[in-house]
């Protein structure tokens, strides 16, 4: 029986013909699928396209990048443990990477300074020591910088964040002394003490003579250990820098969509925002996928995907070259583009033009939406209709994600508790989310066009993204392209189509698919890559981009579309079906054993000062052996005191209280300055911390740090807090002799003080037993932490008129 698609008398919200005209029988369908089977290979290509490229083997040429080298030099410095900042083991890395720079032929120095590193309710400050080696030009117009960070949190040994970037960088140094000498000036900076707030960067920006006169940076990150190496930021008046980049990165990934979003955080900060703002420019690169990694016990070389170093090192040899051999002033203060990598090609236009393509393409959708009015294909009130379908689909989606993910949470409680939010195998889940989507897009798009007919939901489609690209164009440009070419394009291949006719029914099919193309690839794309970034647990975000590519296949789905109404209410139960079937393959694929542990949270904490302990965990779902140390839901301040790194407490429990003493703090002087107080204060620890920390429990407007034989140093929050302890400042690999501290903290009596330090392992508190197999450390810095603190109250200052601290 076939479905009369024909306008009705009185018929609701005006029930019309396809947009291109459906009823074209057995030729049709088949038009349509070969349609979206085309567009599915295009989709795929695309992909495959930007996957790193195979690990090059030691036998290759010298001049050549050979992951296979470059392994060798990760083994050496990324072993099974941690070498945070201070440690010994950073010692023994930053010799290693001494010796081979110098074994190069480089002019190597260690830049001992202090960094500083401002955050919004504290400071962070630490004593660094920088590698900085310099490979002189044969006639330099300036410097190309290549950095790295060679530190690792206190919990993982940073094969992949960040040493394959300085093993990569090392191969690099090889490759490039092996060919013709570059006209400028090549150093490489691997810095220290990135992870506790880029204080390498900030020690070299602030006291080497580099640092003052600029260059172009390319600093290589990860927050994963596999995928490509995308180039997710850059320095301002980037058009030029595109260009070198198109030029010479033999593999390019890149897309202003990552940067945009990037931008948007103020968490995510690498050495790269401090060069930058020290007047550098250049090119950020980081590995974004594989973020079950991130920080992670794990984060070792076996773990790493060498297709991934490759690339990073690849990349970071033909960009060196690139503009190794360039007048650098070309790259200074310049227009601004936007970027997105197509099959391999840097597509690249004005910042300017953002504007103006979001509104042709707005116009666009409009002469669609007057084309399909006119052939009788939409009515107003259809338009309408769709245009809600369609707005319901983008929150639907979403939705749907989130409830998933919540379902797995609930079948798997160790998933509450992963860092990045992605499982170790995540792939099934993310083809679910896929699937899901699509079930959403095919169960609105069905329901709706039985009243409005199949013109509608596609309008309806089209309007949303032209929208999103205008919004974008004004609010993150960036990210504007996803919309702007996706909607243009469609409009375009849905005019063609409707031209066409129904007795055309391939040239539709086609016209529909090019159409698509863009949309699909660009929001297929920039899905994929942000579930790579915020993980499984982040795929709300996903879907938003999966949706509206679905919504804009719809002229082709709609081609497609079995005859019988039986088929076609069937297609959201099979997507459905497979969604159900791809969780449940995930379930079983992403098992919990002892190479992809669940991570578990426990911190010691001791009042020393009021003579009580406790343990604290950030777990929401402990794991049995969490809640035997923590079985009780946490309040505001379970132990007592400020709780280090900002953390929220979940879980706590009664912990034994160890004989350990607190840091001294020394109150040297206190007086009242105008409407605020100043505190000179000295801070010491017996127990060889690796970080010294003073809370304040109201704001500061400035301090002033001196660690024992250097500098002093100023900072400022850069903004204010509204929990109890407003302001942490955290001094890290604290020296022997101690800290000196001056805090200017606004009102008339001292702020309440809590003094503490941090020691890394648990092994020395009574009752404390190994986690099991099956079992990790959190990747959160809080995590593992022996920490003793007491609280001190300052005495009441009278106000004075002596000197000031401005």
């Amino acid at each position: 029986m076939r479905v009369d698609d024909r306008p009705r008398a009185g018929g609701g919200t005006g029930r019309r013909r396809d947009p291109a005209g459906s009823g074209t029988g057995r030729r049709g369908r088949a038009a349509g699928l070969a349609g979206l089977v085309a567009l599915a290979l295009v989709v795929g290509a695309a992909w495959t396209v930007q996957r790193p490229p195979a690990p090059v083997p030691a036998s290759a040429p010298a001049t050549e990048f050979s992951a296979e080298r470059a392994l060798t030099h990760l083994r050496a410095i990324a072993g099974t443990a941690p070498t945070p900042i201070g440690s010994a083991g950073g010692d023994a890395v930053r010799d290693h990477l001494v010796a081979e720079l110098t074994a190069l032929g480089l002019d190597v120095d260690v830049d001992v300074g202090v960094g500083v590193h401002p955050r919004r309710t504290g400071i962070d400050v630490g004593r660094v020591e920088n590698v900085v080696a310099t490979l002189p030009g044969r006639s330099p117009t300036g410097r190309v910088v290549l950095a790295a960070h060679y530190d690792t949190t206190a919990g993982s040994p940073g094969a992949s964040d960040d040493k394959s970037a300085v093993a990569a960088i090392l191969e690099t140094v090889r490759a490039v002394t092996r060919g013709a000498p570059l006209r400028n000036d090549v150093v490489v900076l691997l810095t220290d003490g990135e992870e506790p707030g880029m204080l390498g960067a900030s020690a070299f920006t602030a006291r080497h003579p580099y640092g003052a006169q600029g260059g172009v940076v390319l600093n290589a990150e990860a927050v994963g250990n596999r995928g490509p190496s995308v180039l997710f930021e850059t320095g301002p008046g980037n058009a030029a820098l595109l260009d070198e980049y198109a030029r010479s990165a033999p593999s390019p990934v890149a897309d202003s969509g990552t940067a945009a979003l990037y931008a948007m955080t103020d968490s995510l900060d690498t050495d790269f925002t401090v060069l930058r703002e020290a007047g550098f420019t250049g090119l950020n690169l980081a590995l974004l996928d594989g973020n079950a990694a991130y920080h992670h016990p794990l984060d070792t070389v076996d773990r790493l995907d060498p297709r991934s170093l490759q690339h990073q090192g690849a990349t970071m040899l033909g960009l060196a070259r690139g503009f190794g051999q360039r007048d650098l002033a070309a790259f200074g203060p310049g227009p601004d583009a936007l970027y997105v990598t197509v099959f391999g090609q840097v597509v690249r236009y004005p910042a300017a033009w953002a504007l103006p393509l979001a509104g042709a393409a707005l116009v666009a959708v409009a002469g669609f939406a007057v084309l399909a009015r006119r052939r009788g294909l939409v009515t107003v009130p259809g338009a309408a209709a769709g245009t809600v379908a369609a707005l319901v689909v983008l929150v639907a989606a979403p939705a749907a994600a989130i409830g998933l993910w919540e379902l797995l949470v609930a079948l798997r409680p160790g998933y509450g508790a992963l860092f990045m939010g992605d499982p170790y195998r995540p792939a099934p889940y993310r083809w679910a989310l896929g699937t899901l989507t699509a079930a959403v897009v095919l169960g609105c798009h069905l329901l709706v066009r039985r009243r409005t007919g199949p013109a509608a939901p596609v309008l309806g489609a089209l309007i949303w993204t032209a929208v999103l690209g205008v919004a974008c164009a004004v609010l993150a440009p960036g990210l504007a392209f996803h919309g702007t070419f996706a909607a243009a394009a469609a409009a375009a291949g849905a005019i063609v189509a409707v031209l066409a006719g129904p007795s055309r029914p391939w040239v539709r099919a086609a016209a529909s698919a090019l159409g698509a193309v863009p949309g699909a690839v660009l929001l297929v794309g920039g899905g994929t890559g942000l579930l790579g970034i915020l993980g499984v647990a982040g795929g709300a975000a996903a879907t938003i981009f999966f949706a509206l590519a679905g919504l804009l296949v719809l002229p082709l789905v709609e081609q497609a579309l079995p005859a019988r109404r039986a088929g076609r209410t069937a297609l959201p139960g099979v997507a459905l079906a497979l969604t159900a079937a791809l969780t449940a393959a995930g379930l079983i694929v992403d098992r919990v054993d002892a190479d992809h542990p669940e991570p578990a949270s426990l911190t010691y904490v001791l009042d020393a000062g009021a003579g009580r302990a406790g343990w604290v965990s950030r777990d929401t779902h402990p794991h049995p052996w969490t809640a035997g140390y923590a079985p009780d839901r946490a309040g505001d301040d379970p132990a007592g005191l400020p709780l280090p790194y900002g953390a929220t407490p979940r879980r706590t429990g009664a912990a034994p209280v160890l004989p350990l003493p607190a840091p001294d703090l020394t109150v040297l002087g206190a007086r009242a300055d105008g409407a605020a107080v100043v505190l000179d204060l000295r801070l010491a620890s017996a127990r060889d911390p690796d970080v010294v920390v003073l809370h304040a429990d109201r704001p500061v407007e400035r301090a002033t740090i001196t660690l024992a034989g250097l500098p002093a140093i100023t900072s400022a929050p850069t903004g204010g807090g509204d929990r109890g302890w407003p302001f942490e400042l955290r001094v890290h690999d604290p020296p022997a002799g101690g800290a000196h501290v001056t805090l200017r903290v606004p009102g008339a009596e001292p702020p309440r003080l809590a003094v503490g330090d941090h020691t890394v392992g648990l092994e020395r508190v009574p009752g404390f037993t190994a986690r099991p197999p099956g079992l990790a450390r959190s990747p959160a810095h809080d995590s593992d932490l022996l920490v003793v603190g007491r609280l001190h109250q300052p005495a009441t200052v009278a106000p004075t008129r002596e000197g000031t601290d401005r």
